[in-house]
């Protein structure tokens, strides 16, 4: 399984925070955006990831996040010129992903609960057509949606519908088959003029290949892609550390837990941080 991260775009909609920085490094409480999209795809077991961002980007986020060996992972980095999309992001690392199925996840989200790796674990994944996660909203005239039949069947996609057809809000992330690339290069650009990850979607439900798993309640989803949904996000994970003791969406210590890392290895990583509280919470995790 590759993961790939889409953290390119110009991140109008948080003007003028965006005007000199990616969205994706802005902060998140303590830890910036990105950390929690990796973080994602480390739970999920996936240790070999593609993120795709701005020409311009790609000697920041190297800065902050190397080529994954510290955290014993592989991370690489690809160039999107313009963004037209979801699929147009995803054909991107076409190359690197090579013949392997593929977990995709927006920069902007946040998932966190506990359990969370036992749901979104890759290895569930069957390995033939696509999976995607929904959320329960309030408002899901905010999101795409999935409307299902009473045994549970996807069977139909909705894009912001106007009435409450559903409360099922899709998320940014989703597993696929291979197949995905092609189905992306066939795709023509909507009315928007860029291609529709829905449109991808419902490819794979025409051919009986689309599933769905809800997160219940007992999780948390935080979309980050405007300055309010950010500050409450931040308000989120500061409750929750100062409230339970322990890190959420730590890369660093998800690498130690999850073996990628050994015990010599994460202490060396500590010890090449500066004095900062961040520092302090992880060195927590050895004591």
């Amino acid at each position: 399984m590759t993961g790939v991260i889409l953290a390119g775009g110009y991140g109008t909609r948080l003007y003028p925070l965006t005007s000199t920085i990616n969205k994706h490094l802005l902060p998140i409480f303590d830890k910036p955006m990105i950390y929690y999209s990796l973080s994602t795809l480390m739970i999920m077991g996936i240790r070999k990831v593609c993120i795709i961002c701005n020409p311009n980007d790609v000697e920041k986020f190297y800065n902050l996040l190397g080529d994954g060996s510290k955290l014993g992972i592989e991370i690489c980095y690809k160039k999107q010129t313009r963004p037209s999309g979801i699929p147009d992001g995803l054909l991107i690392a076409k190359e690197y992903a090579n013949d392997s199925n593929i977990t995709l996840i927006l920069g902007d989200n946040i998932i966190y609960g506990s359990g969370l790796s036992q749901l979104i674990d890759c290895s569930n994944f069957k390995g033939e057509g696509a999976e995607i996660y929904s959320y329960k909203v309030k408002n899901p005239n905010a999101y795409g949606v999935i409307v299902e039949n009473d045994a549970g069947e996807i069977t139909q996609l909705v894009e912001k519908p106007n009435e409450k057809i559903s409360d099922k809000a899709i998320i940014g992330l989703y597993h696929f088959d291979n197949d995905v690339f092609e189905i992306c290069k066939s795709l023509k650009p909507s009315s928007r003029g860029e291609v529709e990850i829905v449109d991808v979607l419902n490819i794979y439900l025409s051919q009986g290949k689309l599933h769905n798993k809800l997160i219940n309640r007992g999780f948390a989803w935080l979309d980050t892609g405007t300055i309010e949904l950010m500050n409450k996000a931040s308000i989120y994970v500061e409750a929750v550390q100062s409230r339970q003791g322990h890190l959420i969406c730590s890369p660093e210590e998800i690498a130690y837990r999850k073996k990628y890392i050994d015990e010599k290895e994460f202490i060396s990583l500590i010890n090449s941080y500066p004095n900062c509280d961040y520092k302090n919470s992880l060195v927590e995790v050895i004591s």
